[in-house]
């Protein structure tokens, strides 16, 4: 990873952390986690990765679960619409909001929205910062804010630093096999080689996340040794999307602005005018790791 320009000068250590040189104070090195949810994916990241020595600031763009981190004791049965599912539902967030809550080195924040980071941390500067599952309704509203929260993610981090972004890779069936699901969803639905480079960022890692076929290990995140486990959360509603269960991290380090290889892109075949990119499958990244360096 690149230094910072920062006048904390830094370095990276054996083990993947900034450390300050001898002669100037040290760089805290800082993690952004947006569009959370139920803030899962927090709770896990961190037990198995705790970063003691790191900033973290996870957040989510609704406010409904404000209440239960500002007011633990507040249970929710007074509200008008929630069926006992929701009920125990709300439960599971408010017990998880209540164990961040106990986490020294972590913000919890809620409003804040994705495609705005400038707006909200100007000044301030991310090492690394999670999205997980983008999505709007209408496709081309999806490409369009994946679009604007690599810009705006661009005016927070520095060279060298990393976006993290996971999406739905689905599996194959009669219609379309596993490839060519992943070319349409990440190319068409997602638009993310143009947002990629809109932003000023490179490829340089993708993973799974999740695999629906691997009965033994079928997530990076799944169940802890706590029982804690992630669970996805759509934005519009307190549902799961079950597309989830098959997914990839793609990493990405902001850079100077760039263009991919022809050799790096594929089209899905819908797409006849060639109008959106998806990385091709053979693209030359490292390999399937759990690095969170």
């Amino acid at each position: 990873m690149a230094a910072s320009n920062s006048l904390a000068s830094t370095t990276v250590n054996k083990d993947g952390d900034l450390a300050d040189s001898p002669k100037k104070s040290p760089e805290i090195k800082t993690r952004l986690l947006v569009g959370e949810g139920n803030f899962s994916f927090t709770r896990v990241l961190l037990e198995q990765h705790p970063f003691k020595k790191e900033e973290i600031v996870a957040t989510e763009l609704k406010k409904d679960y404000q209440k239960f981190y500002v007011k633990p004791e507040d249970s929710g049965e007074d509200e008008p619409g929630y069926d006992t599912e929701a009920l125990e539902y709300r439960q599971r967030v408010k017990n998880c909001l209540k164990e961040l809550k106990s986490i020294s080195n972590l913000t919890l924040q809620f409003g804040i929205d994705a495609t705005k980071l400038n707006t909200h941390y100007k000044g301030r500067r991310f090492h690394r910062i999670y999205f997980n599952f983008p999505y709007r309704s209408e496709r081309e509203r999806t490409a369009d804010m994946v679009k604007d929260f690599f810009i705006s993610a661009r005016k927070v981090q520095e060279e060298g630093d990393q976006i993290l972004l996971t999406l739905v890779c689905r599996l194959g069936n009669e219609e379309k096999t596993a490839e060519e699901h992943r070319i349409y969803w990440h190319g068409l639905t997602y638009g993310i080689v143009k947002a990629s480079e809109a932003g000023g960022y490179r490829l340089i890692k993708k993973r799974r996340f999740s695999d629906s076929t691997n009965n033994e290990d079928p997530h990076r995140y799944g169940k802890m040794k706590s029982d804690n486990k992630y669970i996805h959360e759509c934005t519009d509603s307190l549902r799961s999307c079950h597309f989830t269960d098959d997914a990839r991290q793609y990493v990405f380090e902001k850079v100077e602005r760039f263009e991919y290889n022809k050799a790096d892109i594929v089209y899905s075949e819908e797409d006849r005018d060639c109008r959106y990119p998806c990385f091709n499958e053979d693209m030359d990244t490292s390999s399937d790791t759990d690095d969170e360096s």
